[in-house]
């Protein structure tokens, strides 16, 4: 099978490995086959060298080819994923999400966007994917796609976007203490918002009583005053 780049397509045409020629297509020159061996070696070679996965599907989604980054990355070898469904590596609250993308394929697009996959050993990974469709004589046949793991990279989104929440919630609660909140409301104000900020359910904040021997209840959200009194 020849391997031919036009433009920014990839396409994949069907070769006669005795004469040379592609099938169904214009005559070409005929070329030994040691030299076809070698292109097709050489194109290998470059995407095993990606730091980052590729890999193709079928329009049944099934896998036909992953470099060796996609294998690091899903955990999953070659010979385990070449010919399996694409959903073995996706979530099923992604499936919505990867068939509207797949329909975008089938229409030509090409489309960069973060999906959430699921490695062999069971953890979620999330990848940074630019995928586009495959032609052969034309017509789309599948996908292509290359895939970066930025699983950290959300990570640390996360925590960033969890520090300014909590920023911005002191912030809110310093407003309005000095606005002349007195020192029972402001406390009762802070466990309300440390709730709604971080979506609990229940908030208590302890401070030491005045002779330091414990803790007390000193603002509450979510129980009663019956039950915060009792304790």
């Amino acid at each position: 099978m020849g391997v031919q780049f036009t433009g920014a397509e990839l396409t994949i045409k069907p070769t006669d490995r005795q004469n040379g020629k592609e099938t169904g297509g214009p005559k070409q020159n005929s070329r030994p086959d040691n030299e076809a061996g070698r292109s097709v070696q050489f194109m290998k070679d470059i995407l095993d060298s990606m730091t980052e996965g590729a890999y193709t599907c079928d329009l049944e989604r099934n896998f036909t080819y992953v470099n060796e980054a996609a294998e690091k990355i899903t955990g999953y070898s070659n010979a385990e994923l070449i010919g399996r469904h694409i959903s073995v590596v996706i979530p099923d609250d992604q499936q919505e999400k990867l068939s509207e993308m797949m329909a975008r394929r089938n229409e030509g697009h090409v489309d960069r966007y973060d999906l959430d996959i699921v490695h062999k050993d069971g953890s979620r990974i999330t990848l940074n994917q630019t995928v586009s469709p495959l032609y052969q004589d034309g017509a789309v046949v599948g996908i292509v796609g290359v895939a970066a793991d930025v699983t950290r990279r959300r990570e640390l989104q996360t925590r960033v976007e969890q520090q300014k929440q909590r920023l911005d919630l002191l912030r809110s609660i310093i407003e309005k203490s000095v606005s002349g909140l007195a020192r029972g409301k402001a406390l009762k104000t802070l466990a309300h918002e440390v709730a709604e900020t971080f979506g609990y359910d229940l908030c208590n904040i302890f401070l030491p009583t005045p002779d330091g021997a414990k803790l007390q209840i000193v603002a509450s959200h979510g129980f009663s005053d019956e039950f915060v009194e009792r304790l």
